[in-house]
């Protein structure tokens, strides 16, 4: 009898401290409307912070309510215009702490500016190269408010704005991309402490794929054991649970080994690396036209997973050295159709089947050139030729594995750990290799290609010209390759 009435007690307790949405409502308008321009901007300013900490306290608590699903989708609740209140919220913060900052500049004051910027750049954005940088704006905002131990309310601001900023720009993103986004939010919000605002969020994601990324984010902040039961369990439910639609299997099944690549403490077997990216069978819509979020996201998490592949410390190996190669081969195999989902033959851009390619050999050749490269496709947009150009000239620093792949030499150290040499007798890289054989001073096979392949395609004067000025070839010497045309380039020389 007491044990009931004591949970009885607690019931009404909670009850108590729980005010539902609309008692919750009613505070918010009672602070909206001590707001007028006779008010002190100081008081202002701690009004509007009012207003949104209880938004955010009817998310937190009440996630399935009618009020909270509003605020999470930016509407109005009856005349109550949240986005109007933020606006002028941040109209006045940042006009506020400019004369603040002149006066007495620091590290905050980057965080008002970014909230600014990143508020104006989302009204403005229209492709998804806008929105990403409006994002970047609000989540530096965030970080900055939060590394500074600012007020709350200010922290909580620029998520708010982070959370709206898809619903006012003019770009219409699908439901991926929307969830994209929220997921990114829950991950600042777990950094803020907001735990009951990232359910919800998580809550009301349509994607099955973030709602795994959701748990798996949850399980990270309550620090809770990432174990092999953990990971059995999760991989159970992915399988039978998770719709093998729209990529949603294949996105949980890569997210949960990365994250065992993460957290885990035990071994993970080469079977468990394929089965991250080989599980689940179809893309549905998203290889019949361009989504630009979720081709992005799917060469980031193929570079990540590249990486760990080979970063992974030896004592959690479950794979060899040698079976390295094969993986990132079957890797770019298994992917290529979403990553070539937004590729553009016309400028060679977004080819990222290539990039992955590329990459997974090239990461086995060097981690600080891999680096490069990741940054100079996801951040500068490399086009496939420039790619190439670079992965030619990554592998040309070394001279005899270069030679060795390209069929010049029998062998060399490292000759079976990479496979490039198909993209190097491509014709794709005919000229990037061309201009290395020159710099190696081997005339006679940079002459070959010359006349045999790049004759009579636009490179070829260009190609000439580079043989000619290289200071690796001097071109009064005698050359005896058995190729009457090279005496051609003497006479241009």
């Amino acid at each position: 009898m007491l044990n009931k009435m004591a949970g009885f007690l607690v019931l009404i307790v909670s009850q108590v401290a729980l005010a539902n949405p609309n008692e919750l409502m009613g505070e918010a308008l009672k602070y909206k409307a001590k707001i007028h321009e006779n008010t002190p901007i100081e008081r202002r300013l701690e009004l509007y912070g009012n207003i949104f900490e209880v938004l955010d306290k009817i998310v937190a608590q009440h996630p399935g309510s009618d009020q909270a699903i509003n605020i999470l989708s930016n509407q109005s609740i009856g005349d109550f215009n949240q986005e109007a209140l933020r606006s002028d919220y941040i109209k006045e913060l940042t006009s506020y702490y400019d004369t603040v900052c002149e006066a007495n500049p620091s590290y905050s004051c980057l965080g008002f500016v970014s909230l600014s910027a990143g508020q104006q750049a989302c009204s403005a954005a229209n492709s998804a190269k806008d929105l990403v940088e409006a994002h970047q704006n609000l989540k530096n905002a965030a970080q900055i408010f939060i590394g500074q131990d600012e007020d709350p309310a200010y922290v909580l601001l620029a998520l708010d704005e982070y959370r709206s900023c898809l619903d006012k720009s003019k770009f219409k993103a699908t439901t991926y991309g929307k969830d994209l986004f929220a997921a990114d939010l829950v991950e600042l919000l777990l950094a803020s402490e907001k735990r009951g605002m990232a359910k919800a969020v998580i809550e009301n994601m349509k994607t099955p794929a973030f709602k795994v990324q959701g748990v798996l984010s949850i399980s990270k902040y309550e620090e809770k054991p990432f174990d092999n039961k953990f990971f059995e369990r999760l991989k159970k439910y992915i399988e039978e649970k998770v719709d093998d639609r729209e990529g949603n299997q294949k996105l949980s099944a890569l997210d949960l080994v990365m994250e065992n690549f993460r957290r885990g403490k035990e071994v993970i077997s080469y079977i468990d690396v394929r089965w991250g990216f080989r599980t689940g069978r179809e893309w549905g819509q998203y290889t019949k036209y361009c989504d630009a979020f979720m081709t992005r996201t799917a060469i980031e998490r193929v570079f990540e997973l590249q990486e760990n592949i080979v970063n992974l410390k030896l004592s959690r190996r479950g794979y060899t050295k040698g079976q390295a190669p094969s993986l990132m081969e079957q890797i770019s195999n298994e992917w290529d159709e979403i990553l070539n989902a937004c590729y553009s033959p016309s400028d060679e851009s977004r080819e990222y089947a290539l990039s992955a390619e590329l990459h997974g050999q090239l990461i086995l050749l060097s981690k600080e050139s891999a680096s490069e490269f990741r940054v100079g496709v996801l951040n500068s947009n490399w086009d496939s030729s420039k790619q190439i150009e670079f992965v030619v000239k990554a592998l040309g620093k070394y001279q005899k594995l270069f030679e060795a792949q390209y069929g010049l030499r029998e062998d060399a150290k490292g000759n079976r750990l990479i496979r490039l040499g198909p993209i190097l007798k491509s014709d794709r890289a005919l000229l990037p290799v061309f201009e290395q054989l020159v710099d190696y001073g081997n005339i006679c096979e940079a002459a070959k290609i010359l006349f045999q392949r790049i004759k009579g395609k636009s490179a070829y004067d260009d190609a000439i010209e580079y043989m000619i000025t290289s200071d690796a070839i001097k071109m009064n010497a005698k050359h005896d390759c058995g190729d009457a045309e090279l005496e051609l380039l003497k006479c241009k020389a």
